[in-house]
Order: structure tokens, then C-alpha cells, then sequence
């Protein structure tokens, strides 16, 4: 198995792979199959398939492992999926548990409990059911002390802890129940001597119509009208070794924000901004000097922020 996940781990990453002018090792959302979002729409496509799409958006499809063309990956999922009916399902969203972090846990011994595991004897029980539950802590940590710092590693072990005697030791041979942990992102250190103070360009600042919102490392910049080139001009002249400008326009059809060709909903495309701010070379955006930063960070497309770790368990 950890071969298998070797595999697909260098198969998702050339998929997924960013232009160069990303910065080293950016990695690319994935909305068509591969990503977070996908992984969530497998709930309702195992619990209830035939339920309605009542949002005007198109849905997105659920997690398909046959996009990274790894037979040996697309075999082990089809079995693992026909050894029981599924009726009940656990999503666990654990915030900010990268992929990384987690493998390099496992590793060392400190979320033993989370290592893959066998159990099937069959158990079924009538009825569906969906459960969602979502962890913060770790989250918390890796901000104020850092991603694998020891309090985050206590974080983890815990949960790891918690999580062996309360559901997977007392719930083994329910087969037809399914556990799937999952993170929505990783996080990287934010390093003092790498950060933009947007504060300090007040001829990039002044062709803005609100302060920019977004994060960190992904800073939509809502320009006033007619301003676009003259703020894309600052940014190559002045910021362009460490930080790339991409328009609104360019960002969706490189498939930031969803499956490149399918609209954004009206919310999230005035959301985004005119033009994107993104740091490379591990640097960061701040508005003003004055605001506290943080240890750890998240919001970028590094593979330490980018890659999450998607275990699925039947019981």
C-alpha cells in the first residue's frame, strides 16, 4: 500500500503541477475529481444518489482516483468500495493536518493510531446516516507555534489518541460505516524577513478602490476604475522577483477557483478582486505593518500548504 500511495503521490503532483512563474513546487486546486470538495461529494453519491441538485451552480463530481491513471490505486479503491453496502458515513474535517505533516507523524511515531488498518467483519444496521465533524485545534497550533512544532505534534497524538478509543476500537466490524478524515489545507512557517507590507507602496495601495482582502499569500486587489494597468505595472517593477499579479480572468482559466470553463457563482467572482497578489519564494503579504503576524500560515500553493491527506476507513 505505501508503495501504491508513493505512486499516486508523484501522479497527482505532475497533474497538478503549477507554470514555473509560480514559484517552485506550486501545486494546482483540483475541482474535477481529486480535490477537497470532491472528496465531500462523495457523500451524498454513496448515501443518497438519487437526491436533487437544488443550487442553480453544477455540481461538483466526487472523488475519482481513475484521473491520476495509477491502475493499481483505481483497483485498490474498487475493492475497498464493493466489500460492504455503505449506510453510514463520518466526515472528519481535521483543519490544517496536511499531507506532509501527517506522513511525517505517522513516521515518527506519533499518530500510530492513524497508520491504515484492516477490519471487516460484517455488521450492518438499517438506515443511512451522515455525520460531520470538524477538529480546529491543530489548526490553532500550527499558527501560533508552527506546523510540526511539539505543541502541534501533541495536537495530533491526541486526536490520534482519542480517536482509536472512541470510534475505531469500539466501532470495529460495523463494515457498512465508513470513516473519512480529511483536511482542508497544510501550513507552511511564515519567516519575518519575507514579508510585504502593503502599508509601504502607497502608489500601489492608492489605485485601490477598498484594502485588499483575501489572504497572505493570495491578495485580491479591487481596483478603482481604469487602474488595472498602472497597478500591474507597480507590481512588475517593484515586486515582480518575489510576488506574481495574475487578472481575475487569468486565475479562472487557470482552474484556481473551479473547474477551468464553468462560471464562477456571482459572489465569488466579485470576492476575487481585479487583480490577484501571489507571493512566491515563501514570502507573504501583510496590509500593515502594526498587525500581528503569525508562526504558521496557510492560503498559498505550496505542497506543504496545498497537499491534504484523505483517509477512508471502514469500521
Amino acid at each position: 500500500m505505501a508503495e501504491i500511495v508513493t505512486i499516486a503521490e508523484k501522479a497527482l503532483l505532475a497533474r497538478q503541477k503549477l507554470p514555473e512563474a509560480f514559484g517552485n513546487h506550486a501545486v494546482r486546486p483540483s475541482y474535477d475529481g481529486l480535490g477537497l470538495a470532491n472528496i465531500a461529494a462523495l457523500v451524498p453519491h454513496w448515501l443518497c444518489p438519487q437526491a436533487l441538485n437544488l443550487s442553480e451552480q453544477t455540481s461538483l463530481p466526487p472523488f475519482n482516483p481513475d484521473l491520476l491513471d495509477v491502475l493499481a490505486l483505481t483497483e485498490a479503491w474498487k475493492t475497498w468500495l464493493s466489500q460492504a453496502p455503505i449506510n453510514h458515513v463520518v466526515l472528519l474535517l481535521v483543519d490544517a493536518l496536511g499531507y506532509d505533516q501527517l506522513r511525517t507523524l505517522m513516521d515518527e511515531g506519533d499518530a500510530p493510531g492513524l497508520a491504515l488498518r484492516d477490519h471487516l467483519q460484517a455488521n450492518s444496521n438499517k438506515g443511512k446516516t451522515f455525520t460531520f465533524v470538524y477538529i480546529p485545534n491543530i489548526d490553532s497550533a500550527a499558527h501560533r507555534y508552527g506546523p510540526l512544532s511539539s505543541c502541534y505534534r501533541a495536537e495530533v497524538a491526541a486526536l490520534d489518541f482519542s480517536l482509536q478509543r472512541e470510534l475505531l476500537s469500539p466501532m470495529a466490524g460495523r463494515a457498512d460505516t465508513i470513516l473519512l478524515l480529511v483536511a482542508d489545507h497544510g501550513q507552511r512557517y511564515a519567516y519575518p524577513d519575507k514579508i510585504l507590507w502593503l502599508n509601504q507602496h502607497p502608489s500601489l495601495t492608492q489605485l485601490l478602490f477598498v484594502p485588499a482582502t483575501g489572504e497572505s499569500q493570495a491578495r485580491f486587489l479591487h481596483l478603482v476604475r481604469d487602474a488595472e494597468a498602472d497597478a500591474i505595472d507597480y507590481v512588475q517593477q517593484h515586486l515582480a522577483e518575489n510576488f506574481l499579479v495574475l487578472s481575475k480572468a487569468e486565475a479562472i482559466e487557470l482552474g484556481l477557483f473551479g473547474i477551468p470553463g464553468q462560471p464562477l457563482s456571482v459572489e465569488c467572482y466579485n470576492r476575487v478582486g481585479d487583480l490577484i497578489l501571489i507571493p512566491r519564494n515563501d514570502w507573504a503579504c501583510f496590509y500593515e505593518e502594526h498587525n500581528p503576524t503569525q508562526v504558521g500560515i496557510h492560503g498559498g500553493m505550496s505542497r506543504a500548504e496545498m497537499l491534504i491527506p484523505f483517509l477512508a476507513y471502514r469500521f
